[in-house]
């Protein structure tokens, strides 16, 4: 045999077997990278359903949230509007002279019982009715504070609620 013709010979080989390694590297890192890829899109795929369900799930409590404060808003607002109409009304009947307020620590003019026949000397009110009753704007205004009183409790109650409401929200 020629020696050259080995050579040759053994030269293709070896480009044969280069080629056939270049060849097997390259679909090898491809295929290594479409499992990469393949094991990736399913990670990615699962973190996109857990998103999508932590999302549903707090758009969920968002809209809990915000029906529960404006039940709660509803409420607060009826309760002062009936607060309202209730203290009109005490005081039209009031005006109307229905009943009348009375300071329970002024004495009678026409005591009872064991004071005898003392009298008062502080004055008797200042409208010139029965002496201990309260005067029309000392009422009013007693009628208005109680109402304001009413109305801070309310609040109270509805920030209570509030509150219950945000914890109770799971």
């Amino acid at each position: 045999m020629n020696p050259r013709a080995i050579v040759g010979v053994v030269l293709l080989w070896i480009a044969s077997l280069v080629a056939v390694g270049a060849w097997q590297n390259e679909t090898g890192q491809t295929q290594v990278l479409a499992e990469w890829a393949a094991a990736d899109n399913k990670v990615l795929k699962a973190a996109n359903v857990k998103i999508t369900e932590l999302n549903d799930e707090a758009r969920r409590k968002e809209r809990i949230y915000a029906q529960n404060q404006a039940d709660i808003t509803k409420i607060l607002e009826g309760e002062r509007q009936d607060a309202k109409r209730k203290t009109a009304a005490l005081i039209a009947s009031y005006r109307a002279g229905v009943f009348s307020l009375r300071d329970p620590g002024t004495r009678s003019a026409h005591p009872a019982g064991s004071q005898g026949g003392a009298t008062t000397t502080a004055p008797s009110g200042g409208d010139g009715g029965t002496p201990g009753e309260l005067s029309g704007t000392a009422a009013e205004f007693l009628f208005d504070l109680t109402a304001d009183a009413d109305d801070v409790v309310r609040q109270l109650d509805a920030c209570q609620a509030v509150i219950v409401s945000d914890r109770s929200i799971k």
